[in-house]
């Protein structure tokens, strides 16, 4: 939803910066305002077209191994963005439409465009991209954006509901904005104060949007939109520092080898923690916590519970003392020594081993601390049995734990 919502938000721009600059007596057509939204909403959205590659690899292996992958690199940007333009043009042909050179110019660009935002807000949370494969195979994370996040939502809604023209396209947006101050009065995820203010905002930008006129409206969306984005990687910022300070105090003699961060869905203050580490004896820990940010305004203790029991067993961690802005769900000290078994001794775990950034080992499969959120989930791959056949056309992407690994 968020990458259809910022499509057409970059087709508005589009749609403006050309209707300002040929003037009122010069209005686009109808049909290449459709062609605009149509061409920028399927260029956000075609990089995740990757899930048909999914069965190139068999079992969940390859959804972990080919989803955010060759379609979310620069190299293949391009291309996709040619494919995308097949769009308009049978829209062209089908509706007889005579376009000239710079309106082609316009779709193409807004599918360029699409292609990279995509990449750009999918790098933004902890599951991954590669953006500079083929000269770099390793995931790159920006760990600052839940995956679902509904701020953006009513920063955006309010104005592309006075601009679409379709009656159909307003009812489904005034939805889709109610939707969101659920999300974030009432689903129970969102702390009473943070979710106050994302309302405040929405419905704000509501009020004010038949005011502002058409450009009026695009710069507070877009101000409104650069503003919960920066909201989020600052926040993320503070508390990377803060993760960093708490593991030192509370484990010493520990080596952090990734603490993978992630914001819970409209609340800059609470994030969830898992901490990779290592120790001088062949140790090999994982630790989840929650950490808050401000704890003035929202105690770690009172923060959302995001994860359920996993199958990894966690022990129950006590925070050191003069570290209240924590709340430790558990950890689980494993050995390394038989991690790199189970790397080197089965196939299986050599290929979940280019997906997994926090990779346990259990009796009968490996997982992923991030996605352990009880029973077998999608990012925990059982051994295969005796004589079964290995994976097949795995990416060769640098596992995220190359480091704790020694390769």
């Amino acid at each position: 939803m968020t990458h259809t919502l910022t499509g057409l938000a970059l087709a508005e721009a589009a749609i403006q910066a050309r209707t300002a600059r040929r003037g009122s007596s010069r209005a686009l057509s109808a049909s290449w305002r459709t062609a605009a939204y149509l061409t920028s909403a399927l260029a956000n959205n075609v990089p995740d077209f990757d899930l048909l590659l999914s069965p190139l690899t068999a079992g969940k292996l390859g959804y972990l191994l080919h989803h955010r992958g060759y379609t979310h690199t620069l190299a293949l940007t391009l291309p996709q963005a040619a494919l995308v333009l097949l769009a308009p043009a049978l829209y062209a042909r089908a509706r007889l439409c005579l376009w000239g050179a710079r309106d082609w110019c316009w779709l193409a660009a807004l599918s360029l465009i699409g292609v990279v935002v995509h990449m750009l807000l999918d790098y933004g949370n902890s599951y991954g991209v590669h953006l500079l494969w083929p000269f770099d195979g390793r995931w790159s994370y920006g760990d600052s954006v839940f995956i679902v996040e509904p701020g953006f939502w009513l920063a955006l809604v309010p104005m592309l509901f006075y601009a679409v023209r379709s009656g159909v396209a307003r009812v489904g947006l005034a939805l889709l904005f109610i939707a969101a101050l659920a999300a974030e009065l009432a689903s129970g995820f969102v702390p009473q104060p943070i979710g106050l203010a994302f309302a405040a905002m929405g419905v704000g930008l509501w009020l004010v949007a038949p005011r502002l006129g058409a450009r009026g409206r695009l710069v507070a969306a877009a101000s409104a939109y650069a503003a919960v984005m920066a909201l989020f990687y600052g926040a993320a910022g503070v508390a990377r520092d803060l993760a960093a300070r708490t593991l030192a105090a509370a484990f010493p003699g520990w080596r952090t080898a990734d603490q993978v961060l992630s914001p819970l869905a409209s609340d800059p203050v609470c994030h969830t923690l898992i901490a990779v580490q290592v120790d001088d004896k062949g140790g090999y820990a994982l630790r989840r916590a929650t950490v808050s940010i401000a704890p003035w305004l929202v105690a770690a203790a009172d923060c959302p519970r995001l994860f359920g029991e996993g199958r990894l067993a966690l022990t129950p961690l006590a925070a050191p003392a003069g570290l209240g802005e924590v709340r430790w769900e558990g950890g689980a000290e494993l050995s390394l020594a038989k991690l790199k078994e189970v790397y080197e001794g089965r196939c299986e775990a050599r290929a979940f081993f280019r997906f997994g950034r926090a990779p346990f080992y259990l009796d009968d499969a490996v997982g992923d601390l991030r996605f352990d959120r009880g029973g077998p989930g999608f990012a925990e791959i059982p051994f295969r049995a005796p004589g079964a056949p290995c994976p097949e056309r795995v990416p060769d992407w640098a596992p995220p734990r190359a480091d704790v690994l020694g390769l």
